[in-house]
């Protein structure tokens, strides 16, 4: 559980270096894998909060809004 909390330290820290530099797809990847650990350690509403904003920005970029998840998915 420590590692992560520092995961998602280090993913939030990254998500506002890239937005600094203005690259969103980049950005919100990286809020994307914080959501992703926030709802591993328990911490639901803040992990849907940021999925939903992610799934907001993305609706808003005319690039992203079709874009298709670039990860792999597991078999079925």
């Amino acid at each position: 559980m420590q590692n992560d909390t520092k995961c998602i330290s280090f993913y939030k820290e990254a998500a506002h270096l890239y937005q600094i530099e203005g690259t969103s797809s980049s950005e919100m990847n990286c809020n994307l894998k914080v959501a992703e650990y926030l709802a591993k350690t328990g911490e639901y509403s803040e992990a849907i909060e940021m999925f939903e904003a992610v799934a907001m920005a993305s609706l808003d970029n005319n690039l992203l809004k079709y874009a298709q998840d670039s990860q792999p998915k597991p078999p079925r």
